[in-house]
């Protein structure tokens, strides 16, 4: 068993290593809500008054990749690879179905992919208790709590 020093030695480490990733990923959201130009460049166009314009082509670009992927939306099927793991993949097949016809899950879909894109995503699948019964609930988790 490791000791805390020891655990957090392991995540310092991780999270200097990470750090480039992690940068990457700030900057493509940032350059995709337009905020492009540096700080410098943006004092100076705010001093003469000016609005500042930018050609947002990445942020076009991602669009139309979400809506691309959006409009060909298909059902998943698993297939047994043999005869007998046929009643294992209906069953998955059944809770795929369920999963992917609840009213959330194209809602999710489309944040976890915009993250994708940007670099990282993190999807949580879990199992609430509702006034009907149990219901499987698919929820996009934001990478604020990861970095």
């Amino acid at each position: 068993m490791k000791l805390f020093a020891d655990l957090q030695r392991d995540f310092k480490t991780d999270k200097e290593q990470g750090q480039f990733a992690i940068d990457e990923y700030n900057q493509a959201k940032a350059y995709y809500h337009s905020n492009q130009l540096p700080s410098d460049v943006l004092a100076i166009i705010q001093e003469r008054g000016q609005t500042p314009i930018t050609e947002n082509i990445y942020k076009m670009i991602v669009n139309k990749i979400l809506g691309y992927k959006i409009s060909s939306m298909q059902e998943i099927k698993l297939t047994p690879r043999q005869e007998q793991d046929k009643p294992l993949t209906d069953l998955l097949n059944d809770i795929l179905k369920y999963i992917t016809q609840n009213k959330n899950y194209d809602k999710e879909i489309i944040k976890r992919d915009r993250d994708l894109i940007f670099g990282m995503s993190v999807c949580e699948v879990w199992i609430t208790q509702d006034i009907e019964g149990k219901e499987v609930e698919i929820k996009t988790i934001s990478l604020k709590a990861f970095i």
